[in-house]
Protein backbone atom coordinates (compact mmCIF):
# COMPACT_ATOMS: atom_id res chain seq x y z
CA UNK A 1 0.00 0.00 0.00
CA UNK A 2 1.47 3.15 -1.05
CA UNK A 3 1.53 6.46 1.13
CA UNK A 4 0.52 10.22 -0.17
CA UNK A 5 1.94 11.40 3.28
CA UNK A 6 4.65 13.98 2.74
CA UNK A 7 7.50 13.66 5.19
CA UNK A 8 10.50 16.08 5.46
CA UNK A 9 13.59 14.93 4.59
CA UNK A 10 16.60 15.50 6.64
CA UNK A 11 18.60 17.99 4.17
CA UNK A 12 14.99 19.95 3.41
CA UNK A 13 14.92 20.13 7.93
CA UNK A 14 17.74 22.07 7.72
CA UNK A 15 17.43 24.07 4.82
CA UNK A 16 14.34 25.06 5.86
CA UNK A 17 15.37 25.67 10.04
CA UNK A 18 18.68 27.74 8.70
CA UNK A 19 16.03 29.83 6.16
CA UNK A 20 14.08 30.40 9.08
CA UNK A 21 17.14 31.37 11.64
CA UNK A 22 18.13 33.56 8.38
CA UNK A 23 15.00 35.04 8.47
CA UNK A 24 13.31 35.73 11.71
CA UNK A 25 16.03 34.68 14.20
CA UNK A 26 14.02 31.72 15.61
CA UNK A 27 17.39 29.14 16.29
CA UNK A 28 15.91 25.45 16.47
CA UNK A 29 20.17 23.49 16.66
CA UNK A 30 18.98 22.64 20.26
CA UNK A 31 15.76 20.78 19.48
CA UNK A 32 15.60 17.31 18.65
CA UNK A 33 15.77 16.67 15.09
CA UNK A 34 12.96 13.78 15.36
CA UNK A 35 11.07 15.86 17.27
CA UNK A 36 10.91 18.10 14.67
CA UNK A 37 10.44 16.01 11.94
CA UNK A 38 7.51 14.45 13.48
CA UNK A 39 5.85 18.15 14.65
CA UNK A 40 6.40 19.34 11.03
CA UNK A 41 5.45 16.16 9.09
CA UNK A 42 2.41 16.88 11.68
CA UNK A 43 1.63 20.54 9.92
CA UNK A 44 1.74 18.87 6.42
CA UNK A 45 -0.75 17.07 7.12
CA UNK A 46 -2.93 19.56 9.49
CA UNK A 47 -3.08 22.25 6.73
CA UNK A 48 -3.17 20.09 3.77
CA UNK A 49 0.25 20.75 2.07
CA UNK A 50 1.17 19.01 -0.62
CA UNK A 51 4.98 19.73 -0.75
CA UNK A 52 8.01 20.23 0.82
CA UNK A 53 8.61 23.59 -1.70
CA UNK A 54 5.00 25.34 -0.31
CA UNK A 55 5.63 24.72 3.67
CA UNK A 56 8.82 26.51 2.87
CA UNK A 57 7.12 29.09 1.07
CA UNK A 58 4.19 29.46 3.34
CA UNK A 59 6.84 29.54 6.18
CA UNK A 60 8.79 32.46 5.11
CA UNK A 61 6.62 34.47 2.98
CA UNK A 62 2.93 34.26 5.13
CA UNK A 63 3.63 35.51 8.29
CA UNK A 64 0.41 34.44 10.11
CA UNK A 65 1.62 30.69 9.03
CA UNK A 66 5.07 31.37 10.31
CA UNK A 67 3.23 32.31 14.23
CA UNK A 68 1.07 29.45 13.29
CA UNK A 69 4.26 26.85 12.99
CA UNK A 70 6.25 28.05 15.24
CA UNK A 71 3.81 27.76 17.99
CA UNK A 72 2.91 23.98 16.26
CA UNK A 73 6.71 23.11 16.61
CA UNK A 74 7.48 24.73 20.11
CA UNK A 75 4.55 23.99 21.70
CA UNK A 76 5.07 21.59 24.99
CA UNK A 77 2.75 18.39 25.43
CA UNK A 78 1.40 18.83 29.17
CA UNK A 79 0.24 15.13 29.16
CA UNK A 80 4.47 13.99 29.41
CA UNK A 81 4.86 16.56 32.43
CA UNK A 82 4.26 15.55 36.20
CA UNK A 83 3.60 17.79 38.77
CA UNK A 84 4.95 17.56 42.28
CA UNK A 85 2.92 15.60 44.75
CA UNK A 86 3.85 17.91 48.08
CA UNK A 87 3.41 21.35 46.84
CA UNK A 88 3.43 24.05 49.45
CA UNK A 89 0.22 26.22 49.80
Amino acid sequence: MESNLISIKEEELAMLLTDIKNKYGYNFKEYSETSLTRRINRIFIINRIPSYAELHYKVLNDTDFFGNFLEAVTAVSYTHLTLPTNREV
